[in-house]
Formats: C-alpha cells, sequence, structure tokens
C-alpha cells in the first residue's frame, strides 16, 4: 500500500544513446521442437527470447537451400511457428531463428 518511487539511474549510459539491456528480454533466444523428427510433415516449434524484437526464421536444407522462411516485425513472447512440410524430402534440415542480438540453429529431422 502507498506511493512507490522509482529511481533510473542513467549515469552509464552516453547522452544521446539508449540502454539496449533494458529493451531485450532477459530470456535467452531458443527454439523448441514439437516433435523431433516431425511427424506427419508438420513442423511445430516454439521460439522464446525475442518477445517484442524483430525476428526472422528460416528453414533450410543441408544444401544451404531456404525451403520456408518467416518474418515478425515484434515476435511474441513465445512465437509458435507452424509450418507443413509434408512435400519436401526426408532428412535432416536447420530451422535457424535471428533476432538483431541473436541468433540459434536447431536440427529439424524428417522421416
Amino acid at each position: 500500500d502507498g506511493p512507490l518511487k522509482v529511481t533510473v539511474d542513467y549515469s552509464c549510459i552516453a547522452q544521446g544513446q539508449r540502454r539496449a539491456a533494458a529493451e531485450v528480454a532477459e530470456v535467452p533466444l531458443s527454439v523448441v521442437l514439437t516433435p523431433n523428427p516431425v511427424v506427419d510433415g508438420q513442423l511445430r516449434a516454439v521460439v522464446r527470447g525475442a518477445s517484442g524484437q524483430a525476428l526472422s526464421v528460416e528453414l533450410v536444407d543441408l544444401k544451404g537451400q531456404v525451403v520456408r522462411s518467416q518474418k515478425w516485425q515484434a515476435a511474441d513472447a513465445e512465437q509458435v511457428i507452424e509450418w507443413n512440410m509434408g512435400n519436401g524430402p526426408s532428412g535432416l534440415y536447420l530451422l535457424r531463428a535471428q533476432t538483431p542480438g541473436e541468433s540459434t540453429t536447431v536440427k529439424v529431422i524428417k522421416q
């Protein structure tokens, strides 16, 4: 109960600059695939750690060809990706998620 007092210390920031750490989520960028190997050609992934940031996700085959991609101007706290891989060949793929400050890649197995 009662009023709250908030103090913000900007002394470590150069004049005219923004503090990036305050704008970026504390959660590291991660991708969780469920299931992996992909079942019935349906890839489902959840990207965490990109909340409010630009997010780019690409599915790449082992030849380096982009099979599918999608971009968001401002990602959700848990950005869900659901792609149909039904027509593509079986094998190993790479799912790459990238924000302006981080990137991560996970292996995707399609039987």
